[in-house]
């Protein structure tokens, strides 16, 4: 999970998550639900669910936060030039 800039206020973010796994076997309604039962409301996922083929990693196996956060950067640029 990671902040991304909310559309709807300035300066701040929201939840997002990024799962690996396949998308015909979990919907995002089913994470989003999920995580409405397990998580208190601050941390429902507000910013949307993507489904990617692999976690970026370091060679220790930190999850490198900065790619996703240029990955939902680029989303956004390309969402806004449509």
């Amino acid at each position: 999970m990671i902040g991304v800039a909310d559309p709807q206020s300035a300066g701040n973010e929201v939840p997002r998550a990024y799962i690996v796994a396949d998308a015909s076997q979990i919907s995002v309604a089913d994470v989003k639900s999920w995580v409405k039962s397990s998580l208190a409301s601050h941390k429902q996922l507000r910013g949307g669910v993507i489904f990617i083929e692999a976690i970026p990693k370091s060679a220790t196996g930190k999850i490198l936060r900065r790619q996703l956060r240029d990955l939902a950067v680029k989303e956004n640029s390309f969402a806004v030039k449509l």
